[in-house]
């Protein structure tokens, strides 16, 4: 086990490191824009802790998620691909540019070499944020399954502050100085972020989370009725913040991420008083009890959609020209992808295709930024070697799941952090489906943590991320 470097180990120097840097993160990483002007101090310290983790990483911490270094890789040599300049006769004959070929020779511009992408501007930046998910994934893989765990107050934590930021942005005005950024969701409970549906999926996360502080075992039947009391107590707030939030996507995430939360809960066993199987039984709460309570909750979200209502859950039921808008674009996304197939449009370069394809009938004075579906506009910019990689990270995922859930009955650190990792991973994938949530830096590290938690939940396999030793 010999380290890359000679850097003397600080006790629990590690899980300061990656816990300062998640905080950082979420201070400036919550808005997904390229002209951010927090990236201007997140990115160059992203990459000193980048440093730092290679400088300090072994070979024994890396071999269990090597996957995970893979999907990085990949997806950074991916982008370089795509801001490489190629010669003219190559260029001019990539599908969808024939417009731009025909608009340079009316330019009179000659045999000019130019990368794939049709922004590379936006394609540098795609290619520079990946130092934060990067730097996360370098300083995760080095703490241990205990200081994961650990890692989780702190994220509700996180959780909490965003939302009494939220609670005090509502209380001044619409554009007040506590809101962080200068495009943001003015007049609504925005807290950290500048997206009130990232921040509302970002809060749908914690409920797995409270699932798991509910569920830790105890010394004695006080503490373990104190921690189910405060964990339900969050989750009644993280849930009224949704609605507050307003974000429909994130309220539905919210709910699907309450009824995983029943589903993961178990009742913690009593440190020195569970001696007998009977007793064990009784400390865990039966499975078809959870899952009809889970059915329940769904039943009584989707009811809250049909039910005429007012105050707080009209804003969440009302439809706006935003919501127009995304059908609009998920309508031309699909037809434009083919037109560049297979190679795609190129790296941020979303909105210049989207100008050459939106109807005339539709201009106006809204702009559409992203598709508000991940997994279109990646089919749109990285053509088939995207969808290539989407469906490796689906299929790795999808064996993950079968991993960890073929490790059930058991109760360890690795297999909490597996179920939670499935939650996060899950829940971020889905809003995904409605919006562009890991484009934000923070919800980006978050779910390379989650992605962590899953690989240490899998370690008993070593068909996909081999055997985690700690």
């Amino acid at each position: 086990m010999k380290p890359f470097s000679k850097f003397k180990r600080i006790p629990d120097l590690e899980f300061w490191v990656a816990a300062c840097f998640l905080v950082l993160v979420f201070l400036l990483g919550g808005g997904s824009r390229a002209d951010v002007l927090s990236l201007i101090i997140l990115r160059p310290l992203a990459a000193g802790a980048m440093l730092y983790g290679l400088l300090t990483l072994t070979r024994e911490e890396a071999r269990p998620h090597r996957i995970l270094f893979h999907f990085l890789l990949l997806t950074a040599l991916l982008l370089l691909l795509h801001l490489v300049p190629l010669p003219y006769a190559l260029w001019s004959r990539l599908p969808g540019h024939e417009l731009l070929v025909q608009i340079g020779q009316a330019a009179e511009l000659g045999p000019v070499w130019r990368p794939l992408t049709l922004n590379p501007p936006g394609g540098w930046n795609a290619f520079l944020s990946l130092v934060i998910p990067f730097a996360a994934l370098l300083l995760a893989v080095r703490l241990s399954n205990a200081a994961h765990l650990r890692l989780i107050l702190w994220i509700v934590t996180i959780g909490f502050v965003s939302i009494l930021l939220g609670i005090l942005q509502l209380q001044g005005p619409p554009n007040g100085p506590l809101y962080l950024y200068r495009i943001t969701n003015d007049g609504t409970l925005v807290g950290l972020f500048s997206n009130r549906n990232h921040h509302a999926m970002f809060l749908a996360t914690l409920f797995p989370m409270f699932a798991y502080l509910a569920s830790r075992d105890t010394k004695n039947r006080r503490t373990s009725t104190f921690q189910k009391a405060m964990a339900a107590t969050g989750a009644l707030f993280v849930l009224a913040a949704l609605a507050v939030n307003g974000s429909r996507g994130g309220f539905v995430l919210g709910l699907v991420g309450l009824s995983i939360a029943i589903l993961l809960f178990r009742g913690p066993a009593v440190l020195g008083r569970l001696h007998d199987d009977k007793r064990k039984a009784r400390a865990s709460v039966p499975f078809l009890w959870k899952a009809g309570a889970a059915g329940l909750l769904i039943l009584v979200g989707l009811a809250m959609f049909t039910i005429p209502t007012s105050g707080t859950l009209d804003r969440i039921l009302q439809t706006d020209a935003g919501d127009e808008s995304r059908l609009l674009i998920w309508n031309i996304v699909p037809e434009m992808a083919w037109q560049y197939f297979p190679f795609g449009s190129g790296a941020g370069s979303f909105v210049e295709a989207f100008k050459i394809a939106e109807p005339m009938d539709d201009l106006g004075f809204r702009y559409v930024n992203h598709a508000h579906n991940d997994w279109l506009e990646v089919f749109l910019t990285f053509g088939f070697p995207g969808l290539l990689l989407l469906s490796g990270a689906v299929a790795c995922w999808l064996v993950g799941v079968r991993g960890i859930f073929a490790q059930r009955g058991q109760r360890s650190d690795a297999i909490t952090l597996g179920y939670l990792g499935i939650a996060t991973t899950g829940l971020l994938a889905l809003g995904s489906v409605v919006d562009y949530p890991l484009r934000t830096p923070s919800l980006a590290c978050l779910f390379v943590f989650a992605s962590v938690w899953m690989a240490r939940g899998y370690s008993g396999s070593r068909i996909l991320l081999g055997k985690v030793s700690r």
